[in-house]
């Protein structure tokens, strides 16, 4: 009876523990993406979201830097109204996460299906999806990592 207790303890401090170390590799994994494009942010702070594969980075980037990012990855815009785009329906699916805490309107770019562009030196990011604010220049990368 105290085995199932111990081990919903060990497992939930395991998650506290695992958190810091998948931010790390969340952090390395977005300077990657960025350096690709020609990018380096100011300020990049990263974070996995609870247990699952999916994180996000609050960046300072200037317009140019954005533009750069979302050329050399290939996204395409992300309609504030089109709720039929898949890419809206992940935004919505996922939350604002760390888009929230930028001003609207915002300049939103995605890209989903695991593209080559989104190939990490181990693994791959399923999705990202890029908010801009160009008025004060802060965004946020909201990924998902691959499965395998």
């Amino acid at each position: 009876m105290l085995a199932p207790a111990l081990d919903g303890l060990l497992l939930s401090g395991c998650a506290v523990l695992r958190n810091p170390v998948q931010r790390e590799g969340l952090d390395a994994d977005a300077r990657a993406l960025l350096r690709g494009a020609g990018v380096t942010p100011a300020q990049l702070d990263c974070r996995m979201l609870g247990d699952t594969r999916d994180g996000e980075c609050s960046l300072s980037l200037p317009p140019s830097a954005a533009g750069a990012l979302s050329r050399h990855l290939k996204h395409e815009a992300i309609p504030a109204d089109a709720s039929s785009s898949s890419l809206s329906l992940l935004v919505q699916l996922k939350g604002p996460g760390c888009a929230g805490a930028l001003s609207n309107p915002l300049e939103r770019h995605g890209i989903e299906g695991r593209p080559d562009s989104l190939r990490l030196p181990k693994g791959a990011f399923e999705f990202l999806v890029l908010s801009f604010d160009p008025r004060s220049q802060r965004a946020c990368l909201q990924v998902s990592y691959a499965y395998g």
